[in-house]
């Protein structure tokens, strides 16, 4: 009983730790696939950044291509312009033509400052470089990147998704077959109560037959003791017939005990009926001696009957 009650209890505990693994199982497979639709998202906000760092490196390779084009163009035409202004400077004598050129001389030599100035788009075209290098560098990583979680991560997080639903319909399974252990524990502790009850009531029986036993063999014991009168010289079955004769006698003594307790019931004394049982004697009345007859012998039709045999008789004594 006590193995039976721990089996249900202990089943009924594994039943519900099974339900929470199941449960923790399910939400795991969830987040699974949050991450994975996550990852998806960062593969492709990594192919647009690819596609803008290239867009990025070119136009920023055309604009420091042009502006080196333009500052050489613009030295060029600072230098003739200046070189013609010196000349027209020296030829001409007049004090407003000479002002006006040498107005124009500060013009082109502040152009010349500017454009010696505009030396450090050489710098600017290396930082040009050195930004479409980076970005080359960014791109070519966030490819790497891409790749890899094309190729490892995203493959992994749907392997552990698939691996975790499976896991989640195992867990379902063992949960079920738990649910099946334990009405089938609850089953088997009915049945060893019944089997118990059982057994208790087979030893009782068992106890009772030993009585019935031990009677028995008491009363086999009580019909050794019995004295056999005159048995010299008969045989068992003239034994076995005087043995009938002794228990009709005794069948015929309670049958007379019998009657005589009830016409003593029905016995009205016209003295006192309330002591008509049990009373003392209320009269006396003379009859004939009472003499003792022998039982007849057998008849020639008893004779023709079949002899019952000795345990046949002893049953039906105790019958």
């Amino acid at each position: 009983n006590r193995g039976g009650r721990k089996l249900a209890d202990s089943s009924g505990d594994l039943l519900y730790g099974m339900r929470e693994f199941v449960n923790s199982t399910a939400k795991i497979s969830s987040a699974a696939g949050v991450l994975s639709g996550g990852l998806s998202q960062l593969d492709q906000g990594c192919s647009q950044l690819q596609s803008s760092v290239l867009e990025i490196s070119q136009t920023a390779g055309e604009l420091a291509g042009g502006l080196v084009a333009g500052v050489s163009s613009l030295e060029n035409i600072s230098a003739s312009a200046l070189a013609l202004a010196t000349e027209l400077s020296e030829k001409y004598s007049d004090e407003s033509v000479a002002k006006q050129f040498q107005e124009l001389l500060g013009l082109l030599q502040v152009q010349q400052m500017i454009i010696e100035g505009t030396d450090e788009t050489t710098g600017l075209s290396a930082g040009a470089d050195q930004l479409q290098a980076g970005l080359n560098g960014l791109a070519q990583g966030s490819q790497v990147f891409a790749s890899e979680i094309d190729q490892q991560l995203l493959p992994g997080l749907g392997q552990i998704a698939e691996n975790t639903t499976r896991l989640a319909a195992g867990a379902k399974e063992i949960h079920d077959g738990t649910r099946e252990l334990t009405r089938a524990g609850r089953k088997l502790y009915r049945g060893t109560a019944e089997y118990l009850q059982g057994v208790d009531e087979l030893s009782g029986g068992l106890e009772e037959f030993n009585d019935g036993i031990l009677e028995m063999d008491r009363e086999i014991n009580r019909l050794k003791d019995i004295e056999m009168v005159d048995t010299e010289g008969k045989s068992l079955d003239d034994i076995e017939y005087s043995l009938q004769e002794s228990l009709e006698e005794l069948r015929l003594g309670k049958s007379a005990a019998d009657q005589m307790e009830i016409l003593a019931g029905q016995y009205v004394s016209f003295m006192d009926n309330y002591r008509n049982k049990d009373s003392n004697v209320q009269f006396i009345m003379k009859t004939k001696a009472i003499e003792n007859k022998l039982p007849p012998g057998p008849s020639a039709e008893d004779t023709d009957k079949p002899r019952k045999s000795f345990w046949q008789k002893l049953k039906e004594l105790f019958s």
